[in-house]
């Protein structure tokens, strides 16, 4: 494996790769980067592509598509793991993105429900990044927030941020509204899904990707986001 040139991940060269994928690479094109993941797309001399993904920890992504059982998934396997990374094959799907399709926002928001509605569906015993599904473990986790918030302001971390904007964070958490949202009908949250996770495909149907924060709570947070 060899080091990516600026982030603190590590790679799959193509002969470690083929072994998983059978057949020559061609062309290895990165499709997203950043310092905590990175995205290539392989062309194969079989005609295939796939796609290569390198994330850092925490993730529980290599998990959930070894458990979870949907039709908004695409078949992957995770090849390297490690306690700081993990190293995934995952299918390419020859569809569009919802993001570049430029739909009116009425749609975009009834798309939204239907994959919120295949979301709740999903079966097996998923792994979970985080548990938000009752007002106890959302307090714990908004104090523990709000702790390491007040911790990195005092030491003067932000610019911007101040005692005041925590405050203001702390009365929304805690407001009756979102408490309500809380107890109402905790579900299943992809918790980033957005128009460049959701694929629409040309016959009709949706897949969606990048389940490295696969939550429980509110399935209203994912239309939110």
């Amino acid at each position: 494996m060899y080091r990516h040139a600026t982030y603190d991940l590590w790679l799959h060269d193509d002969g470690e790769l083929l072994p998983f994928v059978q057949s020559e690479i061609l062309e290895r094109v990165t499709l997203h980067e950043w310092p905590l993941s990175c995205v290539q797309r392989l062309t194969l001399d079989d005609g295939r592509k796939l796609i290569y993904k390198v994330q850092c920890a925490p993730t529980v992504e290599p998990d959930f598509y070894t458990r979870a059982r949907s039709g908004l998934l695409v078949p992957a396997q995770t090849i390297f793991r490690s306690s700081r990374q993990a190293c995934m094959l995952l299918d390419f799907v020859d569809a569009p993105l919802l993001r570049d399709l430029n739909l009116p926002d009425r749609q975009v928001v009834r798309i939204g429900r239907q994959v919120m509605e295949q979301i709740a569906g999903i079966e097996g015993e998923l792994a979970c990044f985080l548990d938000i599904s009752s007002e106890d473990k959302w307090s714990e986790l908004v104090g523990a927030m709000l702790s390491d918030l007040g911790e990195l302001i005092d030491r003067d971390k932000f610019k911007r941020v101040d005692k005041l904007a925590a405050h203001r964070i702390e009365q929304r958490a805690y407001s009756q509204s979102v408490l309500a949202a809380i107890r109402t009908r905790p579900g299943l949250v992809h918790g980033d899904l957005n128009g460049a996770n959701l694929f629409v495909l040309p016959m009709g149907g949706y897949r969606v990707i990048d389940w490295q924060h696969f939550k429980l709570g509110p399935p209203e947070l994912d239309l939110a986001i």
